[in-house]
């Protein structure tokens, strides 16, 4: 009887289950579908495809393809505008090639150049990162100045992306179009400027009409000036020089014809200057790129404005400018509000709706005392991106004064800026002392040979520190581009560093200082510089990591016995990937592959207070530590990988101030403008009780009476 009832309940409890699975076989399943039946797999059914990345959807002949174009406007603010992408977004500018100029890690220049064009698809690709090392959301950046170049350049280009020409996008800077062509102006006469215009054969022809601004535009808006004509025209042609690079709606229709305008995002240089996180996270919006980098490391606070120097504009020669653009500036803000193309938000509204055009630019500036400044990539000093060309006339220039003014002392300075702080108003220090303190006269730099970025690890809470090493950098004359890297600390080292293993396991490794982790930040800092310098510096050969606690001996020929060995590693001296240079200890098997220099074997524990990397073995360095995990820096062979030839260049150019062990007598003189702090690993400034509301920089400056090669403000 029992087996009966059991068995019964069975069958009812499967009809039950049949009728429910009847009931529920066409509802949804998912959210809101509990106890639903999953459908069976089909075992035959193609598997569903992963989404497609950026990188891959842009990958071709195995290349990440620039999907991003920043067209310009020229001498509108855009190489400082292209620092920015490159640094804070996950933009890759191009490489330079074997031979290539240094600009052409911003501007490849292949649309525009028909030898390059015609070199074919690979050429123009072999520029950018290969699909297999770059990141799922990386785009490739071609920064190539395009924005005048014409219709046969567009289609060109159009052409060359054939379906995903629709999808590129296209970002552009423009400014005040009278300002713009003034600075277009100058910069073509300091660079190339007044040459022969006899016709000989191999003389080149002078860039412009004259050699004044004021006297060019003059005659081009006169009533038969070219200007003039153009403007009266039905403008099918392109406008004279300099007129053409600020006309800004002609250029751009040249562009809509091919491209839909929600392709380009136009940005102003007044909203860059004036509210740059405001701008930038505009960018990334029109882009769909989230900002990687937000932190502010206060470059431009010693950009490299544009240092031609010319006499202002004639007022009169402004206002009929002024008045020639205005029609045309009225043109292209209608375009660009019609069709959405630019920064809408609410603070941009109040500024320019129902204003004239001339608002979009209104009390604009070069150089700022706060926001982006102009960098001139061309100059060889602070802020550079690439290449240390300087104009014919700037090196006449600095060869015109025969002999050099004695600088002031240290304390004639420091009784200057005391005097001009507590004297009463109107009482002012005679222009030739305060020449003398404030403008004191620069040295000619030499040039350098080789292409080198170097990096100073610094922690944000010494910024004394920084100011000590960067004004002994700054008195070096240092003849490449420098910057400061904040540090990582024993908290942000895991964050900052989450690829790379065994960080918390080095912390408490025997032989290390202590258990905080200071080894485990200090590599975890030089894995930053490896990355931030193929990310920003991709035309330069080496790369140069220097710690905050050092001296350089002998200042004024410190850089010209680094670059004298950087020129003769490219040539004689090539078997080394890494340097160790000056360690404190061990190194003491003479290598001779490098005549003349006394090369060693490689270092364990000997310090890591100067090291030279080539870069192109960066990308190396950083896969094998995101596998293989962090090491004691100076413990070379235990972390880097056998491929690295590591050797240690005993130089005698640098030497830590202090290490374990060392004795009083061999530590090095420190610099008047440190005090005796410098040896506790404290660097202090020397400062007056007046300069408290100055900012760190300036208040060191004053005090010291030095300048910065790099700035030590920013977190």
């Amino acid at each position: 009887m029992m087996r009966i009832v059991a068995v019964a309940f069975l069958v009812s409890s499967v009809a039950a289950l049949q009728i429910k699975e009847a009931e529920t076989e066409d509802k949804p399943h998912g959210k809101g579908a509990k106890g639903a039946k999953m459908k069976a797999v089909d075992p035959n059914a193609p598997a569903p495809k992963k989404p497609e990345t950026i990188r891959d959807h842009w990958c071709e002949m195995g290349r990440v393809m620039p999907s991003v174009h920043m067209l310009g406007a020229q001498k509108a603010g855009s190489t400082s505008l292209y620092k920015d992408l490159i640094r804070r977004f996950q933009l890759q500018p191009a490489s330079v090639l074997y031979k290539e100029a240094d600009w052409m890690a911003k501007e490849v220049s292949f649309f525009a150049d028909d030898k390059r064009f015609n070199r074919g698809r690979h050429f123009y690709l072999k520029h950018y990162p290969l699909c297999t090392t770059a990141g799922k959301w990386v785009r490739s950046l071609d920064a190539s100045i395009a924005l005048d170049h014409g219709e046969a350049y567009v289609n060109r280009l159009a052409d060359f992306y054939g379906d995903k020409a629709k999808e590129i996008k296209f970002i552009v800077i423009v400014r005040d179009p009278v300002r713009r062509m003034e600075s277009e102006f100058h910069h073509g006469e300091e660079m190339i400027g007044n040459e022969d215009t006899t016709g000989k054969a191999g003389a080149p022809n002078k860039v412009q009409s004259e050699s004044k601004f004021e006297q060019y535009v003059l005659k081009q808006l006169a009533a038969d000036g070219d200007a003039t004509k153009w403007k009266a025209s039905n403008r099918t042609e392109d406008p004279p020089q300099y007129f053409k690079g600020s006309s800004y709606a002609f250029m751009l229709k040249h562009w809509l014809k091919r491209f839909n305008p929600d392709q380009f995002i136009i940005l102003t240089l007044k909203q860059y200057q004036t509210r740059t996180a405001d701008t930038l996270k505009y960018l990334g919006k029109r882009l769909g790129m989230g900002v990687t980098d937000s932190t502010e490391l206060f470059e431009h606070v010693f950009a490299n404005e544009n240092k031609n120097k010319h006499p202002p504009m004639n007022r009169t020669v402004e206002r009929k400018l002024e008045k020639y653009f205005e029609e045309l500036d009225e043109e292209f803000k209608t375009i660009i509000t019609t069709n959405h193309m630019g920064l809408e938000d609410e603070t941009e509204m109040k500024l320019t709706k129902g204003k004239p055009a001339s608002a979009m630019w209104m009390a604009e500036s070069s150089s700022p005392r706060q926001g982006r400044k102009i960098d001139q990539e061309w100059w060889g000093g602070p802020g550079k991106i690439y290449g240390n060309g300087v104009s014919f006339i700037q090196k006449a220039e600095a060869n015109q004064t025969d002999t050099v003014p004695k600088p002031p002392t240290l304390a004639e300075q420091k009784a200057y800026w005391q005097d001009k702080q507590t004297a009463p108003a109107g009482n002012k220090p005679s222009s030739a002392v305060q020449k003398a303190v404030e403008e004191p006269t620069p040295s000619t730099p030499f040039t350098a040979q080789a292409k080198a970025h170097v990096f100073v690890i610094n922690t944000v809470e010494k910024v004394d520190k920084c100011h000590c090493i960067s004004a002994q950098m700054a008195d070096s004359e240092v003849p490449y581009s420098s910057s400061r890297l904040i540090g990582s600390n024993t908290v942000n080292m895991y964050t900052q560093c989450s690829k790379v293993p065994k960080l918390k396991e080095l912390a408490h490794r025997i032989g290390t200082r202590n258990y905080a982790g200071t080894e485990s930040a200090l590599f975890c800092s030089n894995y930053r510089a490896w990355q931030e310098a193929l990310a920003n510096h991709t035309d330069k050969e080496y790369i140069i990591i220097m710690e905050d606690d050092v001296h350089l001996n002998n200042p004024k020929e410190f850089w010209q016995k680094v670059d004298g060995f950087l020129h003769e590693s490219n040539t004689n001296c090539q078997g080394w990937d890494h340097m160790n240079v000056d360690p404190y200890e061990g190194a003491f098997k003479q290598n001779n592959m490098c005549p003349g220099i006394k090369i060693s074997n490689p270092t364990q524990s000997g310090g890591a207070h100067m090291q030279i990397i080539r870069r192109e073995k960066l990308q190396e360095l950083v896969n094998f530590a995101e596998k293989h995990g962090a090491g004691l820096v100076d413990r070379f062979a235990d972390w880097m990988p056998k491929s690295i030839r590591k050797f240690s260049w005993k130089a005698q150019i640098v030497q830590q101030f202090n290490t374990k062990g060392r004795q009083e007598s061999k530590r090095p003189q420190k610099p008047g403008f440190c005090t005796d702090d410098v040896f506790k690993h404290q660097v202090s400034l020397l400062q007056d009780g007046k300069a408290e509301q100055l900012s760190p920089d300036l208040r060191f400056m004053k005090a010291s009476g030095k300048k910065l090669a790099f700035s030590c403000e920013g977190f």
